[in-house]
């Protein structure tokens, strides 16, 4: 089993204005007219032309006709602008390679370092591909496409879903050299730079399962395939690490972690007459975590913290399983997040959930309790 540590993402933003030179000549653009950005929490990259593109090139009016031929012009652009990018990021790694790493010692030792790293996936690695044309809301013509592309890690030649990593490259017209204008470029990705082989939970043939409405941990006798999960923007992560897939009524997607370094919740809503319960259940990790909720009423825009040690942990098939639980009396609408840190691996992961609330009062009642399976 093995676990990636993900650059740190200042590194990104560090060069944020080099980075936003290289995708427009890339793309052909004017440096002045692009909109790019990198996210500080997870590296993430947009990026987008925003000239009327005919002011930059030599157009000849048409586009892509089918999604095939709309895929192999994304992807000829795609390894272009991979090759340049790793050319750019890897020369500054002689003066920067500290920049690359969270300063976690405890992981030195444990993680060896990526070789050769690649800044965005290797689109050889790409599992799916997509094309949807956009079209001339007027003319019914086409008018661009829209390419998605979802990459993977490839395992000794066995290439594991990344479950919210995406690779999407809109393109417009042909342009004089017979290559398409690219109008907008998201990369939701985080470069890998480290990684060790750690134990896998141990295996009973029987999994925990979420069901909907339940407020405890059921058991299914199925074995799961692993693939990674990659966090939403605006989330921290520091690792890429092993879970648990389980599709439940064929639409439904169950996450489960498969090592100390994998971490996963799941909220529990209950309305009560004196306000509501919000239950979290936290899945897999070392046992050893610390919880903030952070509650963000909608209505008044005050931000709300309140800190909470999750200190009873149950060890079930093979797992930790945890439960924090939070009261609350509060009037309106607000945002929920549960942000969860491993004390022991240094691992991370949050959530948030949509409350509307009845209550007029603003006090909120924190409590932890262990789970009974």
């Amino acid at each position: 089993m093995i676990v990636f540590e993900l650059i740190n993402p200042n590194f990104l933003f560090e060069h944020k204005k080099s980075l936003e030179y290289a995708f427009a000549q890339q793309c052909v653009a004017i440096p002045t007219s692009v909109k790019f950005d990198v996210d500080k929490e997870s590296g993430f990259i947009k990026f987008h032309n925003d000239l009327p593109l005919k002011d930059v090139l030599n157009l000849k009016g048409l586009y892509p006709k089918t999604s095939s031929e709309a895929i192999e012009k994304s992807l000829k652009f795609y390894v272009k602008l991979q090759k340049e990018i790793n050319i750019l990021l890897n020369n500054w790694s002689v003066n920067y390679n500290s920049l690359y790493y969270r300063e976690l010692e405890s992981n030195k030792s444990f993680f060896k370092p990526i070789k050769n790293i690649d800044f965005l996936p290797n689109a050889d690695d790409f599992a799916n591909s997509v094309a949807i044309p956009l079209i001339d809301q007027t003319t019914e013509a086409i008018i661009g496409w829209k390419c998605k592309f979802s990459p993977t890690i490839n395992l000794n030649g066995k290439l594991v879903p990344v479950f919210g990593s995406s690779i999407e490259i809109r393109i417009g017209q042909y342009d004089a050299k017979n290559a398409v204008q690219i109008i907008s470029v998201e990369v939701n990705w985080r470069t890998i730079v480290r990684y060790s082989k750690v134990e896998r939970f141990l295996q009973t043939n029987s999994e925990p399962e979420h069901k909907h409405g339940s407020q405890h941990a059921h058991l299914e006798s199925k074995e799961k395939p692993i693939v990674y999960f990659l966090y939403d923007d605006k989330m921290p992560q520091i690792y890429l690490s092993p879970y648990e897939i389980n599709i439940v009524s064929g639409h439904h997607v169950d996450f489960f972690p498969a090592s100390n370094y994998s971490l996963y919740l799941e909220f529990l809503v209950e309305r009560q007459n004196n306000g509501i319960n919000i239950k979290a259940l936290v899945f897999g990790g070392s046992g050893s975590y610390e919880g903030n909720w952070h509650i963000i009423p909608m209505s008044i825009g005050v931000k709300t913290s309140t800190k909470n040690a999750i200190i009873k942990t149950q060890i079930i098939q093979g797992r930790h399983l945890s439960l924090t639980e939070l009261n609350v009396e509060v009037e309106g609408q607000f945002n929920l997040a549960l942000h969860i840190n491993d004390l022991k691996t240094k691992a991370v992961f949050s959530k948030c959930i949509f409350i509307i609330g009845k209550k007029q009062s603003n006090v909120f009642k924190l409590k932890s309790n262990g789970i009974v399976a």
